[in-house]
């Protein structure tokens, strides 16, 4: 740029001061926390490519001090913001090349403190290889980037971060049992799913990846449902569902348990698998509309009630207040009914306990515990003999 102060009468007396360069410029847009950029979350592979630009050079200091890379020099950083929302762990952020050398990464929860900075929960001296990070769900967090101009330069660099959406199956079922075989389904994404199963009296906790590490074994498949193999008959087993172990869901949530048994009851059902879960119960006091009726299906591989196929228990987890408005009645489909609850449990709440389902359920099962005992307390567990017996 060329600067020339003009006389207002006497050109003679113009003066050029000659050509200047323009020494520095403006800090980016990032410079400080209060105006981070937002980076998106992409899939698993999307990284390096889908890398977001950035730069140190002309930043300032955020002046709270850096954890590491934290020598004598001058530090200028700038600030990335993301929210995790449903993504699974890890998280990665990658870095790629730029003409900033010797560049750092710190990182934030994004609820820290009375700005967006806080307490930090990692820092990298060198960032270049990026980093996997085990994060809370649907929260904030923040990135600082910053060179440090003892141990590097400051310049132009690329930040992603990436992960996997992997939602948890719900819903199990186990259909088309036999004395050695059964098909578990559930509900969920399409994607790799590990089963794993073993008898009930062993087999009591889920592992995680895809070995079995607590005495159970693993079938897997991207197929709804998967086929497990090998099972004896007249034994309980248990089993769990989850995502596949693979590098889009390389961490898995099972599914809540349920059980499986041949001949005696080839699907004993549990709250999880009730799709009516979740209906509202209409108001006693009401003179029409108070009636709840809850359809569900059982298959099995038999064809008659009571000849090959038995009624073991009906389980129950019902939130009710004043549980004693209640009457309880299973219907077949040829309309032949057994009273399971008639107006028990007085005063207090809740056949079951829902706060712990789908394990702390009410059973009503030929032998159980007589109505008339129930203790006066919320929230009842336990095998109780129902009004009328299941079975004939």
């Amino acid at each position: 740029m060329n600067v020339t102060f003009v006389h207002g009468t006497n050109p003679d007396c113009n003066n050029n001061k000659g050509n200047f360069t323009q020494a520095n410029t403006c800090p980016p847009p990032n410079d400080l926390c209060d105006n981070a950029e937002v980076l998106p979350i992409n899939a698993i592979g999307g990284c390096p490519s889908a890398a977001v630009q950035g730069t140190t050079s002309f930043a300032t200091y955020d002046n709270v001090a850096v954890s590491c890379n934290n020598g004598v020099g001058t530090i200028r950083d700038v600030w990335y913001r993301f929210n995790t929302g449903a993504t699974a762990n890890p998280i990665q952020v990658r870095f790629t090349t730029g003409t900033a050398a010797g560049y750092s990464a710190e990182f934030y929860p994004g609820n820290a403190g009375p700005i967006c900075l806080g307490a930090s929960f990692g820092c990298i001296a060198s960032a270049a290889g990026g980093v996997n990070l085990t994060l809370t769900a649907n929260t904030d967090y923040y990135i600082r980037v910053f060179t440090n101009s003892g141990t590097g330069t400051a310049g132009t660099f690329g930040i992603c971060v990436a992960g996997s959406s992997c939602p948890a199956p719900t819903l199990p079922t186990a259909t088309a049992i036999t004395e050695s075989s059964a098909n578990i389904g559930w509900t969920g994404a399409a994607g790799n799913y590990i089963v794993e199963y073993g008898p009930s009296s062993t087999f009591t906790t889920a592992s995680v990846g895809g070995t079995s590490t607590t005495g159970g074994f693993i079938a897997t498949g991207s197929s709804n449902p998967i086929t497990i193999t090998g099972l004896l008959a007249n034994t309980n087993y248990r089993y769990f569902v989850r995502r596949g172990a693979v590098l889009a869901c390389t961490v898995s949530t099972q599914v809540s348990v349920c059980s499986l048994r041949y001949p005696l009851h080839p699907l004993r059902s549990r709250p999880c698998t009730i799709p009516v879960q979740g209906a509202a119960i209409p108001d006693g006091g009401c003179a029409t509309n108070n009636v709840l009726t809850a359809e569900f299906a059982v298959t099995t591989v038999g064809t008659s009630l009571g000849v090959d196929v038995q009624l073991q228990s009906v389980d129950l987890i019902i939130p009710h207040t004043w549980r004693s408005d209640l009457q309880i009645t299973l219907v077949s489909p040829s309309g032949q009914t057994r009273s399971l609850i008639n107006a028990r449990g007085g005063s207090n709440n809740n056949f079951g306990n829902n706060a712990a389902c789908p394990t702390a359920y009410f059973r009503l099962i030929n032998g159980g515990q007589a109505l008339a005992g129930m203790p006066a307390t919320d929230n009842t567990i336990g095998d109780w003999a129902p009004e009328q017996a299941l079975t004939d």
